[in-house]
């Protein structure tokens, strides 16, 4: 195994990785965690239709930026115009010191269904990555530890 691969996800050189593998076995990363707990709550507890409780999913961050100490994804009723069936996903991170909380947009707005195959999509790490990336940048350009 080359230890200086680049990870294809890791396409900022943030140190975040969403896929580690050591002799074959993959090791936990912040993001692996919050999408494994993720996919087991959300395939568990939001329902097809009508309300639910939020689903409420962080991780500790590991301290390879010391600007960021949790990550994590919502999962959420979106009272569309009295429309029940309708949910949202977004993610958040909070700062280092624990004062500041940043949310990212609506990843994905739809039913039951469009949240679980957002979450088991190839493309859903890098969103996260991505996401990352971009709070760790604001955060860094704001001078919030």
């Amino acid at each position: 195994m080359d230890i200086n691969r680049i990870n294809a996800y890791n396409i900022y050189n943030t140190n975040f990785t969403s896929e580690w593998k050591v002799k074959g076995e993959k090791m936990s990363s912040p993001i692996n965690e919050l999408i494994d707990e993720l996919k087991k709550r959300a395939e568990f507890e939001i329902t097809d239709t009508g309300y639910f409780k939020d689903i409420d999913v962080k991780v500790p961050y590991n301290k390879s930026l010391d600007r960021l100490s949790k990550l994590g994804a919502v999962v959420m009723n979106k009272d569309d115009e009295g429309n029940k069936d309708t949910r949202m996903l977004k993610f958040y991170a909070v700062s280092g010191n624990g004062q500041f909380k940043r949310t990212s947009a609506a990843i994905t707005i739809g039913s039951r269904n469009d949240i679980l195959n957002k979450i088991n999509s190839e493309d859903f790490p890098k969103i996260i990555d991505d996401f990352i990336y971009d709070t760790y940048a604001y955060f860094r350009d704001r001078d919030i530890e």
